[in-house]
């Protein structure tokens, strides 16, 4: 119906708003979470925008914190936000953004996600 279109409209709408966010939220995972799970209803139109903020947010750094527990801390959080968006554009690749892109999902070179910079990172690992 028209009126679950704009809701869903104004939910997609509200879950981007949260990603463009400059600073991390506590909402950020729940946003990529919603977005993961409606991946199939992304609006074409949205959909370039939405991969973009999506690789934006997976190369932020985590902000720097006055000692080493909050450090770690907010490390974590970067990493478990950047793994979100990870699967949350592998979610939007699987639907139908597939067709969006010329080549399949199993050429996107992992280099483009930023995965081997978690391979390469052990628990004990600070950022630089």
């Amino acid at each position: 119906s028209i009126q679950q279109t704009e809701t869903l409209k104004l939910l997609f709408v509200l879950y981007f708003r949260i990603l463009k966010n400059p600073q991390p939220t506590p909402l950020l995972p729940a946003a990529l979470r919603g977005i993961s799970k409606f991946s199939h209803m992304v609006n074409v139109d949205f959909f370039k925008d939405l991969m973009a903020v999506l690789k934006e947010l997976t190369s932020r750094e985590s902000p720097q914190a006055d000692d080493a527990a909050s450090e770690s801390s907010s490390h974590a959080r970067t990493v478990q936000h950047q793994l979100l968006c990870i699967v949350t554009a592998f979610e939007l690749l699987s639907g139908q953004g597939q067709s969006s892109f010329p080549r399949p999902i199993s050429s996107v070179p992992p280099e483009t996600w930023h995965l081997p910079r978690f391979c390469r990172r052990g628990p004990g690992h600070r950022p630089q």
